[in-house]
């Protein structure tokens, strides 16, 4: 079958192997350009007299059940799927995570959300989390790997690349142990809300339900400063954008915004100095359609500000401040009530603050301490000063000279970092 092929090259070995790699990519790429896209040859035995539904080109000549609909497809993305769920098990092995679990995995998005756990908050159900990690001049370190190879350069490509597969499958193998041993994290009993998307190289992508977030974010942190990330002394990191949206969008629109958000972090760290570190960027998105002007411009319509420092997490550190400051200002027993948190919003902009959203750090300060001031009869003096100073933590976007966006953000991911309700929120929405 065209669709189900691979491209080779044999090229001299005169330079070393940086050039010879160079020479056989060149090669492939020049083959695939000069191939048609679509399938050649003699028509299906069968057509449906309508093009493939999934990708819109090649004549549909079969059906497959993808979601619980019946889809008319071409010969291509028929075997394409149905390769991809006989080889599943097998990829895993492939990245080489454990594979004693026996598991089974969700064959469509509506599987990863169908039949939620209960007290789940009703503003995270049917939403997915689609994860997406690029590393940071994995190439660069790459190539100064094979330049100070004294054996030509062949022993540094098999040793980067066996240190980044069995970095990126520890990581995995992290993910697994918790996921496997929740029991909400199963469909129809018996199979996993997870979808790799991509594995391998210095990228990777999966999708899980977006309730499920906030638990694999501590496991990130930790990964973050693994000594499993160092090659040759050097340090391999990843920018890491995250794209919360409805299991109904388009999945090939879903990735592409969640590259977009990659792209912003990389903009901001090719205009810091110094080296790369690990970066993450959430961005939650009810709409299944986007906006027209990508990851950028919807946030500059939505909060007045695109500049990156607004949204991006740095390192490790500030990955786990951030999930602290979560938890200080959710928490139901001495965090800040919702409420107030919208009053505080409303405030801000009644006041005809600079863009609405932008005003002066002390500007935000005083309302802080108006609204914790508050809480000062129910809590010590130690909780009220932590819960301030969880509130102007730096990743919510004081520090982009917008200190309000960062109340608009509290307020928009409250749920999917506490994602299921206290009982008594529970009788409330039940009641």
């Amino acid at each position: 079958m065209p669709h189900l092929t691979l491209l080779c090259a044999v090229v001299p070995y005169e330079s070393g192997y940086l050039a010879a790699s160079r020479y056989a990519i060149g090669k492939i790429r020049e083959r695939q350009l000069m191939n048609l896209t679509i399938d050649k040859g003699e028509p299906p035995a069968q057509s449906f007299r309508r093009p493939c539904m999934v990708d819109g080109t090649r004549p549909g000549s079969m059906s497959l059940s993808k979601g619980g609909k019946k889809l008319i497809v071409s010969s291509s993305v028929y075997s394409r799927q149905i390769l991809g769920r006989e080889l599943r098990q097998e990829i895993y092995r492939q990245i080489g995570v454990r594979t004693d679990r026996n598991l089974e995995y969700a064959d469509s998005f509506a599987d990863l959300v169908n039949d939620p756990p209960p007290g789940l908050s009703p503003s995270l159900k049917g939403k997915m989390a689609v994860v997406y990690f690029d590393g940071n001049k994995f190439t660069a370190i790459r190539e100064r790997a094979i330049r100070n190879d004294q054996h030509g350069g062949g022993d540094a490509v098999r040793a980067f690349s066996e240190a980044v597969t069995k970095a990126r499958a520890l990581f995995l193998d992290r993910i697994l142990d918790n996921l496997e041993n929740d029991s909400r994290m199963y469909c129809d009993g018996r199979r996993l809300r997870f979808e790799i998307l991509m594995w391998g190289g210095d990228e990777a992508r999966f999708v899980l339900p977006a309730w499920k977030l906030a638990e694999i974010l501590p496991i990130l942190a930790d990964d973050m400063e693994g000594e499993h990330w160092a090659f040759r002394g050097e340090t391999m990191t990843s920018a890491i954008g995250v794209l919360v949206c409805h299991h109904k969008m388009p999945i090939t629109r879903a990735v592409a915004m969640a590259d977009d958000i990659v792209d912003e972090i990389k903009a901001y760290q090719r205009a810091k100095e110094g080296k790369p570190e690990n970066m993450l960027s959430i961005q939650l998105i009810e709409s299944i359609e986007p906006h027209v002007g990508g990851i950028r411009g919807f946030r500059q319509k939505l909060y007045q500000t695109s500049d990156a420092s607004a949204f991006v997490v740095e390192g490790a550190s500030g990955l786990r401040s951030i999930i602290d400051s979560y938890r200080r200002i959710t928490d139901p027993s001495t965090g800040l009530p919702r409420s107030q948190l919208y009053n505080l919003i409303s405030e801000a902009r009644s006041q005809g603050l600079p863009g609405q959203l932008a005003g002066e750090a002390s500007n935000l300060e005083e309302l802080l301490q108006t609204a914790v001031d508050r809480s000062r009869g129910e809590n010590g003096e130690d909780v009220v000063m932590a819960l301030k100073a969880a509130l102007l933590d730096p990743a919510f976007g004081v520090s982009a000279g917008a200190p309000f966006v960062g109340l608009v953000r509290i307020a928009e991911t409250w749920d999917l970092m506490r994602p299921f309700m206290v009982s008594s929120e529970l009788e409330t929405e039940i009641g």
